[in-house]
C-alpha cells in the first residue's frame, strides 16, 4: 500500500470533543470489522460523507466503496482521514461498532471512548 506523507485526522478522547467540535446531530453505525475490509480497499486514505440521509464511504480517487453502486458529484464534499489513523483508533476504542457522526460543522468517527476528527475536505484535498 502506497503511504500518505499528509496526516488527515486526529485522535481525541470523547471527553474533549464536545467542548471542542459540539454536540452530535446525526450518527451512523458501522461494523468495525467492516470498516477495516473497507479500508483494505483503498490506498492510503479512505473518506465519508452524508448526502440525502445516505453515508457514503469512499477510497482514494472518491472511488465508492459503500453504498455499492453509489455515486459521488463532483461538489460533493467528503472527509478525508488517513487509513492509519482509522486503523489507529479502532485499536484505542476496541469497540465491534463505529460511529460516523456528524456534528455542527463536521464528521468524525467515533470508536469506544475516541474519536477520530479534523478530517480534511474533498475537494479539494482528495488524496
Amino acid at each position: 500500500m502506497e503511504q500518505n506523507t499528509n496526516e488527515y485526522g486526529k485522535i481525541f478522547s470523547l471527553s474533549d470533543v464536545v467542548h471542542l467540535f459540539g454536540e452530535v446531530k446525526t450518527s451512523f453505525p458501522v461494523n468495525s470489522k467492516e470498516l477495516l475490509t473497507l479500508c483494505s480497499k483503498t490506498d492510503s486514505v479512505i473518506m465519508f460523507g452524508v448526502e440525502n440521509a445516505t453515508l457514503f464511504i469512499a477510497g482514494k480517487g472518491r472511488n465508492v466503496l459503500q453504498p455499492v453502486g453509489g455515486t459521488l458529484f463532483p461538489e460533493f464534499i467528503m472527509r478525508v482521514f488517513q487509513i492509519l489513523k482509522v486503523e489507529e483508533l479502532l485499536k484505542l476504542g476496541n469497540s465491534e461498532i463505529t460511529e460516523i457522526e456528524l456534528r455542527d460543522e463536521v464528521l468524525d468517527l467515533k470508536n469506544g471512548e475516541f474519536i477520530l476528527e479534523l478530517g480534511t475536505p474533498c475537494p479539494p484535498y482528495c488524496d
